[in-house]
């Protein structure tokens, strides 16, 4: 799913740092529009991506950690943080 964040920042990146002139060089040897995105467009955007990647793991990471900031009684805790107890005593940790 792709939040706005994401959107605006894949955005001003491509519009900032890609030259214009590059596309346009692809576009006189005969790219397609997609050939254009896929060949030019998206190798150029590593950066913008891996830091995007990074800003939405912490997002979810924070997620799930101010709950556990906030509530302080097992009573009061979310969904994703009653369920890792369950899930917790499955798994055979220190078992020969």
């Amino acid at each position: 799913m792709a939040s706005a964040f994401g959107i605006f920042l894949m955005r001003q990146y491509i519009g900032s740092s890609i030259p214009r002139e590059l596309v346009e060089a692809a576009r006189i040897d005969g790219a397609s529009e997609f050939g254009i995105f896929r060949r030019v467009i998206v190798p150029l955007t590593g950066p913008a991506m891996a830091t995007l990647g990074l800003v939405t793991f912490v997002q979810s990471w924070n997620g799930f950690l101010g709950p556990l900031i906030i509530f302080r009684t097992a009573e009061t805790f979310t969904a994703p943080w009653r369920c890792g107890p369950c899930r917790a005593s499955r798994t055979p940790t220190g078992a020969p």
